[in-house]
């Protein structure tokens, strides 16, 4: 068989070097010797009849082995490419995933303790100056022996050629970023879950011809969506139109949980005091590379044949295109409408636009069961409805925004807690909201079948020995008059009292689930206490 001299490129898009032909002395059969023109140039032997074989490879039959001369005869593709120079791709590569120039990370494992984190690379480091070497523990940002490494073109070449695992730092000093990335990470959910959100996201980019780059994790169970910029962008603006992409497609796809709001990174406007910011993994590393992992993919989750070209041709947007977005997006603000309190009403300002629900939206009869909480059937109502619904138990967790504003971290802090649940068939609620829900429906022309699963509670024949307060008394009587309600009073008012003795002492009463709360602490934890019914 004859093979032909010279250099070949691997479907995978690795370069090797024909020498010759060799003959195995035991089976007489014909071997093809190589070179790899990459690392330590290994010398290979492969048997010849596999060399010209096509393989299946994204769906398509490519050949095994292709001889440079026959690429080249092939019309190049446009900017840079899998062939370019080194330093086209370096620098390509490093002008979508900028970041701060005075520091970046590399990634370090513990095998023994099978843990892995980031560290930023400095010069000083297990070096006398360095408080490690010693035993002592400090974070690198407080050192005041600081000598970090650069984030240049030398530090992408040692993470695409597998020499270290780099990431990058995206906030520059300003809080500026020059790209946004959605980190669906797999360890949360199930991986049915984690397609679900991925593909409803990239359907909304599809629609609004929004040009958004999906990579499959180095660990090959998450996903990874960035989108790129033309030009320095605040992060309080870029957040908004991450935000107001996460809302729209909420409309479309209500199964996608509140969380999803945080895993934008940046995932805070501002840089926490004394850090760094986030840290984003960069993408293309040599070894997960191999595997078919941390490489960008296509809508079948197949991974682009030439990623260097695919990244070339991706669109950066400016400033005005993004907050163009933002609107088109979610008019009533980035989060949507969620639930607000009475004292957090500012009259002085504008109000946004509402979303608007059509009778078409909702069944001519919804039906609801009334336990511990309400359970409404999700049959024949249209996701944007059911994600108006979820949303009346949800707000702002204060806690996010206040350590963001004293520029603290934000993590495990989620920006928006949701007092909702949901099964296969039924969109849970707080039974508090019971009104709220009736309103909508009411607005919305459907008829509600209301299911009383309630616990009547265990009947209890008391006597109390006490007389209450005018103000006591006031409160009991106003708050049994009703089935839900919330006593909000001042410490030592005697809560206890005047909601399960206000009543009628002589006649045998029973209550489900009273909690008493701290207003002052968390307001909208009202959301959670579920009931105080009174038989």
């Amino acid at each position: 068989m004859s093979i032909k001299l010279g250099k070949y490129i691997h479907f995978k898009g690795k370069e090797y070097e024909v020498i010759g032909m060799a003959t195995h002395s035991e089976t007489q059969e014909e071997l093809v010797v190589y070179r790899a023109l990459y690392d330590e140039c290994a010398l290979w032997a492969r048997p010849a009849v596999m060399w010209n074989e096509e393989v299946d490879y994204n769906g398509h039959r490519i050949k095994r082995f292709t001889h440079i001369d026959d690429i080249v005869k092939e019309e190049p593709p446009i900017g840079v490419h899998n062939y370019s120079k080194p330093a086209e791709k370096l620098a390509l590569f490093l002008s979508l995933f900028a970041g701060r120039d005075d520091v970046f990370a590399k990634r370090w494992e513990n095998a023994k303790k099978g843990t892995a984190g980031y560290v930023p690379v400095c010069h000083n480091e297990w070096t006398p100056l360095c408080p490690k070497s010693n035993g002592g523990k400090m974070r690198c940002s407080e050192c005041h022996n600081q000598n970090f490494v650069r984030y240049s073109e030398n530090s992408i070449e040692l993470h695409l050629t597998g020499k270290l695992t780099a990431g990058a730092y995206p906030m520059f000093l300003d809080e500026t970023c020059r790209f946004l990335v959605f980190d669906f990470d797999g360890k949360s959910c199930t991986p049915e879950v984690l397609y679900r959100d991925v593909v409803a996201i990239r359907k909304v980019c599809t629609e609004k011809n929004i040009n958004m780059a999906v990579e499959r994790s180095r660990s090959g169970k998450g996903f990874h969506f960035g989108i790129f910029f033309s030009e320095n962008i605040p992060t309080v603006t870029a957040r908004k139109f991450g935000s107001s992409l996460i809302t729209y497609a909420m409309t479309k796809h209500h199964e996608l949980p509140f969380q999803t709001y945080d895993r934008m990174l940046p995932n805070q406007d501002t840089l926490p005091k004394g850090g760094f910011g986030n840290l984003i993994a960069l993408p293309l590393q040599k070894l997960p590379r191999e595997q078919e992992n941390s490489v960008f993919i296509d809508e079948n989750f197949s991974a682009y044949a030439d990623q260097w070209n695919y990244l070339f041709h991706i669109k950066r947007y400016c400033l005005t295109e993004l907050e163009s977005f933002t609107r088109q997006l979610s008019p009533s603000g980035e989060l949507g409408s969620l639930h607000r309190d009475a004292d957090e009403e500012k009259p002085w300002e504008k109000k946004k636009s509402e979303p608007v629900l059509l009778k078409d939206d909702f069944p001519n009869t919804v039906n609801i069961v009334q336990a511990n909480m309400l359970f409404i059937e999700k049959s024949e109502i249209k996701s944007r409805a059911l994600n108006t619904l979820k949303r009346l138990a949800a707000f702002r967790n204060p806690e996010f925004y206040k350590a963001q504003a004293m520029r603290l971290s934000t993590f495990n802090k989620p920006r928006i807690i949701s007092c909702s649940d949901e099964t296969e068939q039924y969109l849970c609620l707080p039974r508090g909201l019971e009104d709220e829900v009736s309103d909508l429906l009411e607005n919305s022309s459907s008829r509600v079948k209301w299911i009383d699963k309630t616990n009547a509670g265990r009947k209890i024949d008391v006597a109390f020995n006490g007389n209450l307060r005018c103000e006591q008394q006031q409160a009991a009587e106003a708050i049994l008059a009703h089935n839900n309600g919330i006593l909000s009073a001042t410490t030592a008012f005697g809560h206890s009292d005047s909601v399960c003795l206000g009543s009628n002492p002589s006649r045998a009463t029973t209550t489900n689930a009273v909690e008493f709360i701290r207003r002052h602490l968390f307001s909208p934890l009202f959301m959670r206490i579920y009931e105080w019914q009174v038989l």
